[in-house]
């Protein structure tokens, strides 16, 4: 669900509904755990209580506990509110304002941590630096989407002319030596490890399988503790292989699905022969050439129609060969090629 919303001469960008959601339901569990730990050992361990109606009420009791006080901090003190018009950024947090910010004084950026394994982004950040300040403001529950177009908008790539101001000199058509718009990728490398990843997992399976077949046959009538066990074994074996493989098909599949070349010239985008007509984009996304996890890029139309290209998966296995050796020469090209206002970081 997206959370912006939009005036004549402002934008306003809130914490997403989902993400506030989320953390009540995360409160709720989490309280009832530390509920059901309260009953068995503090109330039934320690302090020999075993009363049901008071196991019940202090479960409950921590349930309800947990879950209003994270409601209170997700619908009244803790949402972010940030207000964006032409000459300031305000910052609020609940129902005060914290920041109230000049975009005369203020220069803007932003900053996202990942986790480390998924890459799943765990906070998102908007930076406001002045001469003699910087400000680091937590766009809590915001969806990336929305600070994907906090971002665009008060920090963008090609900054476009005020509506006041006198209209400038046409800009030249960038120019482009033989070879020079013209860029390959190599996903080759992420394909075969992905490949040979697989084969060793189904060969430690099937040796696996092998190795317990005989000794399941020859007990061919199993104990009830033997079933047990056995059902035991076989789901272990499904987490310790499944997810693996699951994992490695899904990195082959968006290995396999990397475009190997793309073209940029005055008026278009070429990726693997599918042409772009660079004046029928509403808005073209990039990952950063800063981010190493992973990098893509998004063609929106202007019939709305959006199309993503996976450029650089996330490493697995050590791999340490980029598939798109030269992305910032590419983001920098692209940039210039492309009309005003039309380029725009992806960031999470």
């Amino acid at each position: 669900m997206s959370t912006a919303s939009y005036n004549s001469a402002e934008r306003t960008f809130t914490s997403g509904l989902g993400g506030r959601l989320a953390n009540v339901v995360g409160a709720a569990v989490a309280s009832a755990i530390v509920g059901y730990l309260l009953t068995q050992f503090a109330l039934g361990r320690l302090l020999h209580i075993r009363n049901p109606d008071v196991v019940l009420a202090v479960f409950f009791g921590a349930i309800i506990l947990g879950a209003g006080l994270a409601c209170l901090n997700a619908f009244v003190t803790g949402p972010v509110r940030i207000v964006v018009n032409a000459q300031t950024v305000e910052v609020y947090k609940g129902r005060k304002l914290i920041h109230s910010l000049s975009r005369a004084e203020y220069g803007f950026g932003s900053f996202v941590t990942r986790q480390g394994s998924s890459g799943r982004v765990t906070e998102r950040k908007l930076i406001a630096h002045s001469a003699s300040a910087q400000l680091e403001i937590p766009c809590t529950w915001f969806t990336a989407r929305d600070f994907d177009e906090l971002i665009a908008l008060v920090a963008p790539i090609v900054p476009t002319a005020p509506a006041h101001a006198a209209a400038p000199a046409a800009p030249a058509a960038p120019t482009f030596a033989v070879g020079q718009g013209v860029f390959t990728l190599d996903p080759r490398p992420r394909v075969t490890t992905a490949i040979v990843s697989l084969a060793i997992l189904a060969a430690f399976a099937i040796a696996i399988a092998f190795a317990v077949a005989p000794l399941i046959a020859d007990e061919p009538i199993l104990s009830e503790g033997d079933l047990v066990g056995a059902a035991l074994f076989g789901g272990l074996l499904l987490v310790a292989f499944g997810i693996p493989g699951v994992l490695l098909v899904g990195s082959l599949v968006r290995a396999l699905r990397i475009p190997r070349r793309i073209e940029l010239s005055r008026s278009t985008i070429v990726v693997d022969g599918r042409t772009f007509m660079t004046s029928q984009l509403r808005q073209v996304s990039l990952t950063p050439p800063s981010y190493q996890h992973s990098r893509r890029i998004v063609l929106q139309e202007l019939t709305g129609a959006r199309t993503r290209y996976l450029l650089e998966p996330r490493r697995i296995l050590g791999t340490s060969r980029p598939v798109f050796a030269n992305y910032d020469a590419f983001a920098a090209e692209l940039t210039r090629s492309l009309p005003a206002g039309v380029m725009r970081y992806e960031l999470s």
